[in-house]
C-alpha cells in the first residue's frame, strides 16, 4: 500500500508539472480538467478515480491527449505502474 501511495504521489507531481500546462490550453469548456491537474492533491484524486475505479477516463485524459499527444506518457505510465 505504501508503494502504491508513493507511485501515486510521483505520478501526481509529474501530472501537475506536465499535464496541467496542457490542460490550461484546452479552454473554458474543460474547467474540470484544469482543476483536476492544478494541484498534487487534486491530481492524486483524479488518478485514483481513473486508475482504481476506472471512472471518467475519457472526460479529462482523452481531450488532453488529443491536444498534446506527449502527455500520453504520463497517463499510460500511471495506468501501467499503479
Amino acid at each position: 500500500m505504501f508503494m502504491i501511495a508513493c507511485l501515486l504521489l510521483i505520478w501526481s507531481i509529474l501530472g501537475v508539472e506536465l499535464v496541467y500546462p496542457e490542460a490550461l490550453k484546452l479552454g473554458p469548456d474543460y474547467e474540470k480538467c484544469q482543476d483536476s491537474y492544478s494541484t498534487v492533491e487534486s491530481c492524486m484524486l483524479i488518478f485514483f478515480q481513473t486508475v482504481f475505479a476506472g471512472d471518467s477516463w475519457g472526460s479529462c485524459a482523452i481531450p488532453i491527449i488529443e491536444h498534446s499527444p506527449h502527455t500520453f506518457i504520463v497517463f499510460a505510465g500511471t495506468l501501467i505502474t499503479i
